[in-house]
Parts: C-alpha cells; sequence; structure tokens
C-alpha cells in the first residue's frame, strides 16, 4: 500500500483568457453600480408613466421602494461576483461552474425582459446590451481551452492526498 501522492501535472500560472475575464467581470461588477443604478433612476419619469393610475396607490411610494431593492439587489450581485472572479482566479473550480451557470442563465433572462420592459424603459437597453456582450465573451472564455482545464486547487489537493 502506497501512501505517496498522486502524480499530477503542475497546472502553472492562470492563463490569460482567466485574467481577461477577471477584470471583465470587475468593470462589469463597477459598471452595473455606478452606470446601470443612475440610469435606472433617470428613467423614474418613464417607469412611473407606465404605471397604471389608480385611486388611493401612491405611485411614488412604489417606485422609492422598488428602486431600492433595486439598489441592494445591484450591489450584492456586484460583490457576489467580484468574489467568484477573484475565487476564479485563485483557481476554485466552483467559482468557475458557478459564473458558467449564472452567465448563462443572464443570457436568457435578458433578452426576455428586454423584451418586456425596453420599450417603456429604454434607458435600460444599452447596459442590457453591454451586459449581454460581456456575458458572451466570458462563456466562450470559460468553456475554452486552457481556462477550462486549469485548476491549481484541485491539483494541489491531489498532490498533497494519499489515494486511498
Amino acid at each position: 500500500m502506497s501512501t505517496t501522492p498522486l502524480q499530477t501535472r503542475d497546472p502553472g500560472p492562470a492563463p490569460a483568457s482567466i485574467h481577461v475575464v477577471f477584470w471583465l467581470m470587475i468593470a462589469q461588477s463597477a459598471f452595473s453600480v455606478f452606470v446601470g443604478l443612475p440610469l435606472a433612476y433617470m428613467s423614474k419619469d418613464a417607469v412611473l408613466a407606465s404605471m397604471p393610475d389608480t385611486p388611493g396607490v401612491d405611485t411614488e411610494a412604489i417606485w422609492q421602494g422598488s428602486f431600492g431593492f433595486t439598489v441592494v439587489l445591484s450591489v450584492g450581485m456586484a460583490a457576489l461576483w467580484i468574489l467568484f472572479a477573484v475565487k476564479l482566479r485563485a483557481g476554485r473550480n466552483w467559482a468557475r461552474i458557478t459564473m458558467l451557470v449564472l452567465t448563462a442563465l443572464g443570457l436568457v433572462v435578458t433578452p426576455i425582459n428586454l423584451a418586456n420592459t425596453g420599450v417603456t424603459i429604454p434607458a435600460t437597453v444599452m447596459p442590457a446590451l453591454i451586459g449581454v456582450a460581456v456575458g458572451l465573451v466570458v462563456l466562450i472564455l470559460l468553456l475554452a481551452e486552457p481556462a477550462k482545464s486549469w485548476t491549481p486547487a484541485k491539483t494541489a489537493f491531489l498532490k498533497a492526498s494519499p489515494p486511498f
């Protein structure tokens, strides 16, 4: 019975595609918070105009509540994307898989959301299209080699543990 670690190939430094994805996610997160939220706030009049005029309903209060929720959600999601990007660069495969799944979901949901709201809130169209473009690039880079097989955390684990 041998207790030597498994013989695995050293994955080496992170490939360039991992660094590109890292910086794209940092830029996308900053863009969504510092450009997307102000654009959403500036579209307040268009949103209020699209709401039905119902007696006894304070549309301003509805707007404030929904915008507050949007701010919290946007900042929280930006922080999560930054966390995933940092963990991806550290070689965590779970971060790559999570980014792939969430990016694919975003690529499906964003066009549907644009079809529903793009006409009434034109300010949301450009940030959404930029997000789709970044999402496509991230998806392609994470699915292609060498990013697909570069996982130093898994390699280090296999080197350190006995096979049985």
